[in-house]
C-alpha cells in the first residue's frame, strides 16, 4: 500500500509549494502561489487551494487551482487567466529505468487525482511540454487535448536571426531605418498605451481580452511579479505601434501578451521590436523562448515566420459527476 498522504496547504505552507515547483522537472512559474494570487485577486468569486501529496513528509506532487461554484454546491477547477500551464504537479523518481519511473509516476498521479476528482466536478490541467505521458489520465476517462507552441534557443541572437523566414529579416532591416524609441517602464501610462495596443489586437483577432485596463495595470504592478513581468513598447513619431509582455521564469521567457496597431504593419517595427527584446532577454541570461501558444491560425502563421520548434503539450479535462453532464454543456463551464 502506498502510505501518501494528501492534504490542502494552509498559506504558511505556500513557500513549502513552491520550492516543489522549482525540484519538480515539470514547474513552471504558472505553477506557483504568488502568480497564481495576483491573478485570482482580479476576481473575488474565484477561490485559490493548493493541493499537496506527501510521502513520509515529503512532497511528491500536488495541485494548484482556482475554482468557483456553480450552482451553489458544483466546485469547478477555473483555469487561471492567461497562463499556458496550471494544475497537477509531480516530481519524478530518480532511477534509470523505465518500468520503475512509470509505475511510480502511475501511483502518485492516481493518488492526486481520487483526491481532486472527489473534491472537484470538474477538473482540468494544462500539462508543460515535458510532461509527455499523459496515460494516466486517458485510463481514467479524461478528454485529453493536444495543443502547440513554438519555442526557441536565443542564447544567440546573431546566429538565430538568420534562420529567420527572409520577409522577417526584411522587415526588421526596414525597421531600424526608422527613428523609433523603445520604452520599458512599468508606469501607469505606459502601461495604458500597452493595454490599448493589446485591445486593438484582441478586437482585431475577435478574441476576449480577459483584462480591463485597472486589472492590468494592478497586476503588471503587483510586486510580487516585479522580477518576473517585462513590458516593451515601440514608438514612431510618438505614436506607440507594437507591444510586448515577457514573462520570465529562471532561464525561460513566455511571450505572454502582444498587441500592434494595424496602421504601422508596413514599417517592420513589430518584427523590430521582437529581434529588440529576443537581443534584451539573451544579454540577461535567458536561453528558451517559449511563443505562448501556436493554436489559431493566423497567429501561428505569424510566430512560424521565426523558425522556432514546434512543441506540443496536453490539456486533460473531466466531468466527474453525472448531474454536471446533465446541468452543464462542456462549454458553459468555462462560463464566467
Amino acid at each position: 500500500m502506498n502510505d501518501f498522504v494528501i492534504r490542502y496547504l494552509t498559506e504558511d505552507e505556500y513557500d513549502e509549494w513552491n520550492h516543489f515547483v522549482d525540484e519538480s522537472e515539470y514547474g513552471t512559474i504558472f505553477h506557483k502561489t504568488f502568480w497564481n494570487k495576483a491573478l485570482f485577486k482580479l476576481d473575488t468569486a474565484i477561490k485559490l487551494s493548493v493541493i499537496g501529496c506527501y510521502k513520509q513528509d515529503r512532497l511528491v506532487g500536488g495541485a494548484i487551482f482556482g475554482w468557483k461554484k456553480k450552482f451553489q454546491k458544483i466546485r469547478i477547477v477555473v483555469p487561471p487567466y492567461s497562463s499556458c500551464f496550471y494544475g497537477i504537479l509531480i516530481k519524478e523518481r530518480d532511477t534509470v529505468y523505465i518500468l520503475k519511473s512509470e509505475r511510480y509516476r502511475y501511483v502518485v498521479l492516481n493518488a492526486i487525482l481520487d483526491f481532486v476528482e472527489k473534491e472537484f466536478q470538474f477538473v482540468s490541467s494544462a500539462l508543460p511540454p515535458e510532461f509527455k505521458d499523459v496515460r494516466i489520465f486517458n485510463w481514467r476517462k479524461y478528454a485529453t487535448d493536444v495543443f502547440y507552441t513554438y519555442r526557441g534557443n536565443i542564447s544567440n541572437p546573431d546566429k538565430i536571426i538568420n534562420t529567420f523566414q527572409s520577409d522577417v529579416r526584411r522587415q526588421i532591416k526596414k525597421g531600424l531605418k526608422y527613428s523609433f524609441e523603445l520604452r520599458t517602464t512599468l508606469d501607469n501610462q505606459h502601461l495604458e498605451f500597452i493595454f490599448s495596443l493589446l485591445a486593438k489586437s484582441h478586437h482585431r483577432q475577435k478574441h476576449r481580452l480577459q483584462f480591463n485596463i485597472k486589472q492590468f495595470i494592478t497586476l503588471l504592478n503587483n510586486p510580487d511579479l516585479s522580477a518576473n513581468i517585462q513590458a516593451y513598447s515601440i514608438w514612431l513619431d510618438n505614436n506607440p505601434v507594437a507591444a510586448l509582455v515577457i514573462v520570465v521564469d529562471g532561464p525561460t521567457a513566455y511571450y505572454w501578451m502582444a498587441g500592434s496597431d494595424q496602421n504601422y504593419f508596413n514599417t517592420g517595427l513589430n518584427q523590430l521590436l521582437l529581434w529588440l527584446v529576443i537581443n534584451e532577454l539573451s544579454k540577461e541570461g535567458i536561453k528558451l523562448f517559449d511563443f505562448v501558444g501556436a493554436n489559431t491560425l493566423t497567429i501561428a502563421n505569424y510566430k512560424a515566420n521565426f523558425n522556432f520548434e514546434l512543441i506540443p503539450y496536453y490539456h486533460v479535462t473531466k466531468v466527474t459527476t453525472k448531474r454536471l453532464k446533465l446541468l452543464l454543456g462542456f462549454k458553459d463551464i468555462f462560463t464566467r
